[in-house]
């Protein structure tokens, strides 16, 4: 085994970054945000540009990213390093392996952090099919932030100041508003979703501060994988095991001495 290991060691290696890398992209990704042009469209509500947005992450370029966090702040070309957690969550809020953590529901909620997530890819789909729609895009950008606005209110991500439906209502002329009603029934059907089929979305949390500052973090985003990008990690899996197996079958099948 150690002469084919030494006179193929170049073949081994390559078969098995193919392994390691499929696994690697899917715990971090790089991020950037924007596409130098610009991170979204025309569509502001006060001081707001409402989703979706565009961002790079893990090579990927994508028009549809959604922002689930109300508090923090980005600009076009910000870049960061995020931890990547597939949807729907199989694991309890203790032992998601993200840092720092995702949105949780606050103390003595019925909801679970699955539930929860549930519902954000469930707002989170229905802008993707509303993307011509600037007044339903604001209104389910709203929906969404104060989804998790209101869960995380005591928790981990606990946020501070004029919640958005405030913001939301200052800007278009009251809670009697037909914006903000229409706000009110994306997170009244939102809601109701905790049972949402939530495969095929990504939760990008951030994992730090963005690049090159000290203070600035950035937004957690959603973005949808793919379909090409799971057929890839799929086929750089069936390379690595077929180039194994080239590798050993002489060994693995020679005739016992």
């Amino acid at each position: 085994m150690n002469s084919l290991l030494q006179k193929n060691w170049y073949l081994t290696v390559v078969a098995l970054l193919l392994f390691t890398s499929a696994g690697l992209a899917q715990t971090t990704t790089n991020v950037t945000f924007g596409s130098g042009v610009g991170a979204g469209g025309s569509n502001i509500v006060g001081s707001y540009y409402v989703d979706p947005y565009s961002l790079t992450y893990g090579g990927v370029y994508t028009t549809y990213a959604i922002c689930d966090d109300w508090t923090n702040e980005v600009s076009d070309g910000e870049k960061w390093t995020a931890n990547v957690t597939q949807l729907p969550l199989t694991t309890s809020p203790s032992s998601v392996n993200v840092n720092p953590p995702l949105f949780s529901p606050p103390t003595g909620s019925a909801l679970t952090q699955t539930e929860l997530y549930n519902e954000v890819a469930y707002l989170a789909s229905q802008l993707v099919l509303n993307v011509n729609n600037q007044t339903k895009e604001a209104e389910i950008s709203f929906a969404l932030w104060e989804l998790t606005y209101q869960q995380d209110i005591d928790g981990p991500n606990a946020q501070t100041g004029n919640d958005p439906f405030t913001y939301l209502s200052g800007e278009v002329g009251g809670t009697s508003s037909s914006e903000y009603l229409g706000a009110e029934g994306y997170l009244t059907a939102a809601e109701a979703e905790s049972g949402y089929n939530s495969s095929g979305w990504e939760v990008l949390t951030p994992a730090g501060t963005s690049e090159g500052t000290t203070s600035s973090y950035p937004q957690e985003m959603l973005v949808h994988t793919p379909e090409s990008s799971s057929v890839v990690m799929l086929s750089a899996d069936i390379f690595g095991l077929l180039g194994l197996v080239f590798l050993f079958r002489r060994r693995l099948f020679r005739p016992i001495q």
